[in-house]
């Protein structure tokens, strides 16, 4: 059985390129956006409705949440430029 990886928050909040991280959970992604649970649990459902980034939400278990980093930086930057549109 493979080892697990162990991930240290501290190194991943002071690396920008993250190359060698692929998806991250939840408290990985809160630490690296400096956002609150309830605003990232928030996204992470809108994220999952619309199809351009549903893939980078992964529910392995009901417990385990993976969230793709590249794809949450797009979606971040999507809600950004669509900030003011409004909804139909």
């Amino acid at each position: 059985m493979p080892k697990p990886i162990q991930i240290d928050l501290e190194e991943v909040a002071m690396d920008p390129e993250r190359a060698e991280i692929k998806y991250g959970s939840k408290d990985v992604v809160i630490k690296m956006y400096s956002i609150s649970k309830a605003s990232l649990n928030k996204w992470i459902s809108q994220m999952s409705e619309i199809p351009e980034f549903a893939s980078g939400v992964i529910h392995p278990t009901h417990k385990i949440v993976l969230i793709e980093l590249d794809t949450f930086d797009l979606f971040v930057r999507w809600m950004d430029k669509n900030r003011y549109r409004r909804k139909k």
